[in-house]
């Protein structure tokens, strides 16, 4: 499934200007079904084999989105206003298994599994940034990030 980046950034483009702005999914795969379209080959045309591959992807979303709700009260003025944290259930790790999730509390027991978890989260922060480093309004969130970074390097450093 390899395509030119190039070109089918220019089909895109045409899409673009074709719908006067926005593109959708669906405006990707009915461009794409065309087989002279850069955009084909990255499409499963295989009815069979998309339909597995989308019940996998429905199973990811569960896996990805099923959430533990902590009512915090740990001082005096929570226990009258106590805030609500959603925390996701499962975090996906590497073991000695192969890949897949597992409860969050089982994760954060691990140290493997933890320094797995903070690397996750620095690559999806500094991806974050990457999307809006034109915002300068963000400014000190982007500084924190990278004070972030520094402590968990020299904690990895130091291990």
């Amino acid at each position: 499934m390899k395509a030119d980046a190039q070109k089918v950034g220019q089909e895109l483009e045409g899409l673009h200007e074709q719908h006067e702005g926005l593109v959708t999914p669906q405006d990707v795969v009915d461009a794409a079904r065309d087989e002279k379209s850069e955009m084909h080959p990255l499409i499963e045309w295989n009815d069979d084999a998309a339909s597995l591959q989308y019940r996998r992807q429905q199973g990811a979303y569960i896996l990805r989105n099923i959430m533990i709700v902590v009512r915090s009260d740990s001082d005096e003025q929570e226990k009258h206003d106590p805030k609500i944290i959603h925390i996701r259930a499962l975090v996906n790790a590497t073991t000695a298994e192969g890949r897949g999730y597992m409860p969050i509390e089982v994760g954060m027991s691990s140290e493997v599994i933890r320094t797995q978890i903070l690397r996750t989260a620095l690559s999806e922060l500094n991806a974050w940034r990457n999307k809006y480093h034109l915002l300068k309004e963000l400014a000190e969130v982007f500084a924190a990030i990278d004070e972030a970074e520094r402590e968990f390097t020299g904690v990895e450093l130091a291990a």
